[in-house]
């Protein structure tokens, strides 16, 4: 297990710091939208928007040499007959 550290740290923790502000400012401002759904719906513009700077989970699974993905293979079930399970990206 590994935690985040250095700029992913940072660029979670500005994310989280923008969903609190949205959520606890904007009904000061006004009562039209919910700041639950601005917040959700800001966030994931914002970084649309700036294009991602991290690694995203297709990137990583690209890169990895022993992606898991396993063969063809015959699996027995619980009543003896032999079932083939066919798993494809």
């Amino acid at each position: 297990m590994e935690f985040l550290g250095g700029q992913r740290l940072w660029i979670m923790l500005g994310l989280v710091a923008l969903t609190m502000a949205i959520i606890a400012f904007l009904p000061r401002f006004t009562r039209a939208v919910p700041s639950s759904l601005a917040a959700i719906l800001v966030n994931p513009a914002k970084v649309s928007l700036t294009g991602p700077s991290f690694s995203t989970q297709e990137s990583i699974e690209s890169s990895r040499s022993d992606s898991i993905r396993p063969n063809t293979s015959a699996i027995s079930s619980a009543s003896g007959r032999s079932v083939t399970r066919k798993w494809s990206r």
